[in-house]
This record gives structure tokens, sequence and C-alpha cells, in this order.
């Protein structure tokens, strides 16, 4: 550490995302000296925001896919120059193996950022043993979720930190206080699910869900409307599952895009969150959605769950229960009393994934105190 104690911190995740940028710009704020390293990789199908501010050093790939020549110079980036602490955004790769070694036989605090979980994959001992030496180099742990953490002190008792894939709120909570200038009426507010359209995002029985919805719903009340934002490989499956069932045709839509202002936007006018997804390792809309003081309706595969109070600010059901869907779906729309009272409850929930809160975390995890 330099003697005006300010930690210099090396930060390697994949394509540098809002929430990297957020925790980055966090420990930049604590007075910390970070520079991202971004590691080159296939392309994951994201669509970042480019616009957000940036206060830390940023460092590209020297190669945009992952060969040997990449990986050497990822291993080269991070291990080179001063640096206190090094946070490895995962740990499965070669490279980041043999990144994270060098840097603690330097003498480095190394520290892994995970969001695995026990229900990703069958266990099998040789994979299990394969881990156990990758996770070896590391001082502690970044668990996205407390199923992380429990994840990975099955392969190691190291120091963890559970940080809640923590995220700037400020960044869209002015933004989406204008937005509230001219809020809708209750009995005008739609469902809302933001996620790229993915198969493991369970689209398919969230439009059975709905439609069981439709069916249930009052003869003389109409239905709210359910609106789709996102963009992915399943659009074109998606369209027409829509369009092949008249109910759906009537009462969908589908917002092929995820810019910051469109969800500002969207969250502002809906009446919840749904997002039941078969595999989700954490879900960052929900922290979102919370924070705009919108309940939620999440499945157990949802890592946000730890978040999520049952009958406090929103409601988990099976991603596999269309029935259980519909009714909480039907049951969030039918008090305006209540909808506000889980609405409140949504912020303090939220306090706990932001990231101001990222530095304390990390240096729980490298035991820096």
């Amino acid at each position: 550490m330099r003697a005006d104690n300010r930690l210099r911190v090396r930060y390697i995740c994949g394509l540098a995302g809002n929430a990297d940028v957020d925790r980055c710009n966090a420990m930049t704020a604590h007075g910390w000296d970070v520079t991202c390293i971004q590691k080159p990789l296939a392309d994951e199908g994201y669509r970042w925001d480019e616009t957000i501010p940036r206060s830390f050093r940023m460092l590209q790939p020297a190669f945009p896919f992952a060969t040997w020549r990449a990986g050497w110079t990822l291993v080269r980036q991070a291990v080179g120059g001063r640096c206190d602490v090094s946070i490895f955004y995962g740990y499965q790769k070669p490279s980041l193996f043999f990144a994270a070694l060098l840097c603690r036989l330097l003498g480095r605090r190394v520290i892994s950022m995970n969001d695995s979980k026990f229900e990703d994959q069958q266990r099998s001992f040789l994979r299990d043993a394969a881990k156990i030496v990758m996770l070896s180099p590391y001082h502690g742990f970044l668990a996205a979720t407390e199923r992380a953490a429990a994840y990975l002190s099955y392969f190691v008792r190291r120091s963890t930190s559970v940080y809640l894939c923590a995220i700037d709120q400020t960044r869209f909570l002015k933004p989406l206080a204008d937005a509230q200038l001219r809020p809708l009426p209750f009995d005008e507010r739609p469902f809302l699910c933001v996620a790229r359209f993915l198969a493991k995002k369970n689209f398919r029985g969230l439009l059975d869900a709905y439609a069981a919805y439709l069916t249930a719903a009052s003869a003389g009340t109409p239905p709210r409307r359910l609106v789709l934002c996102g963009y992915g490989e399943q659009e074109e499956v998606l369209r027409g599952w829509i369009a092949a069932d008249p109910r759906l045709r009537a009462n969908v839509d589908i917002s092929p895009t995820t810019d910051a202002t469109t969800v500002i936007q969207l969250l502002a006018e809906c009446l919840c969150l749904v997002l039941v997804s078969e595999h989700e390792e954490f879900g960052i809309i929900v922290t979102e959605a919370l924070a705009a003081r919108r309940p939620v309706i999440v499945s157990p595969r949802c890592g946000a769950t730890d978040i999520v109070r049952p009958m406090v600010n929103g409601l988990v059901v099976a991603h596999n229960d269309p029935a259980g869907i519909a009714e909480a779906m039907a049951w969030m729309g039918a008090d305006e009393a209540c909808w506000i009272r889980m609405g409140r409850a949504g912020p303090p929930a939220a306090d706990r994934a932001d990231a101001r809160h990222f530095c304390t975390h990390v240096a729980r995890a490298a035991r820096l105190a």
C-alpha cells in the first residue's frame, strides 16, 4: 500500500457492464486508485450503457476473443504495475488462475467474485476437485448471494462477503423521480418483465401464467397489460407465441430495447416487476425495481430473492407454477393500499445492494482490516 494509504486495486472482469462501472466508480469515490482490466471473451449478447461516466482507468483487451495470446496478455496486465488488491470476476479460466497465483506470490491480496450456486450444475468428483485447485490462490471471495456463499464454503474455508451484485442506485433514481411526475392511475398500471429474450428467462412459462390470469380476470374488470422489455435470440420465437394467441396478441406489448431511459420510464409506469426465470444468477433489475418502490414477483431460482421479503416487498413463486404466478399477478393488482405499502418496503431492501457498500465487502473479503 502507498504511504498515503491510497489502496491500489485492479478489477479484472469481462466486458465491463453497468454494474462493473458502478463498483469501480464506488471504489474510486472511496479514495482507492482503481484500474479495470477487461478480459477478452466471446460476445455474450449484452448491450451495455456506454454513457455512464468513469472515474477510473480502463485497460481494453488486446484481443477481442479468448485465445492463448489473449490469455497471456491478460496475465501480464493483471500482474504488471503496482497493486495492493486484485479482484477477479470468476475463477474458471486457466488465465485467471495463473494471474491470481502470480498476484498472490507477489504479495497482493487476491479475491474472486462469484455467483455460482449448487443448482447450476450436477456435482462430480473430478469437477469439484478441479474447482478446489482453481480457487486455491484466493485470500477471500465476494459472493453475489447467500447461496453463492454457501456454494463457495463447500470448496474452501476463506473469508467471504455477500455483496448482492451491488449497483449505483443514484444513477437511475433521479431520472426515475422525473419520470414519475405524472404517474399512471393504479388501475392502468401494467405488469413488467425486463430480461434478455433467452430460454432460461422462462418467457413461455410467463406467457402461460399471464394467459391464466386473463382467463381468471373478472368480466367487468379490464385486465392489466403485460409489457416485455428486452432483446435476445428468442425474440422471434416470443413474438410467434404471442401472435398465435388472440388474447396475448391483444394484451402483450414488446419493447425491444433496454436503454436506461426506456427502462426507467417503464418502471415508473408499471404495477410490479415479474421475473420468473428458470435460472438467474442474480437479477439486478429486481434491485432497481425495489429501489423504485415497485413490488416484485420472482422465482426462487432468482438470486435477488436475498433482498425480496415475501408479502412485504414482493412475492416468490415457483417458475414452473403458471397457476401460482397468475394468482400472484391477480393478488398484486387487487389492493392499491397494499401495493403502496409493499412499494415503500422496497428501498430499504434495495439499499443493501447499493454500490456504496462495495468497498466494505472488498475489505472484508481481502481481510484488510
